[in-house]
């Protein structure tokens, strides 16, 4: 199975390819269509299985079909987190000029906001 057959525009399967992934992991598998169609998943898998780009791409390919204001918001349990996350957005979003911001507490009594100067994803926000 390619990116392609799981409903994935040329342009995100083209991408895939160039960070290296050759096929969809079962997470990715299993997701991302349902997830094109509109419905909610829940999916668990193990570190480093690709369950960022699981939805990150979908949202990606939306956000591409429909490129109007903050576009998605991804919540996450660490800082850390959050930063890995927006470079996954960063470089899957790259031919679509996506823009991501990181937006975290924390840090004594101010909040902490990193962006490339407009912001599509937030967590890490999305928007063209």
């Amino acid at each position: 199975m390619d990116f392609e057959d799981l409903g994935l525009h040329d342009w995100l399967s083209n991408q895939c390819k160039t960070m290296g992934l050759k096929k969809p992991s079962g997470i990715q598998d299993n997701c991302i269509p349902h997830i094109l169609k509109g419905e909610d998943c829940i999916g668990c898998a193990k570190t480093g299985s690709g369950k960022t780009a699981a939805f990150a791409l979908p949202i990606l390919q939306k956000l591409s079909e429909d490129p109007f204001g903050i576009f998605a918001l991804v919540l996450t349990p660490t800082r850390e987190l959050a930063f890995q996350i927006s470079e996954q957005f960063n470089v899957l979003g790259k031919p679509i000029g996506v823009r991501v911001s990181v937006i975290t507490g924390g840090l004594g009594n101010s909040i902490y906001c990193s962006y490339n100067n407009k912001i599509d994803v937030c967590p890490v926000i999305a928007w063209i």
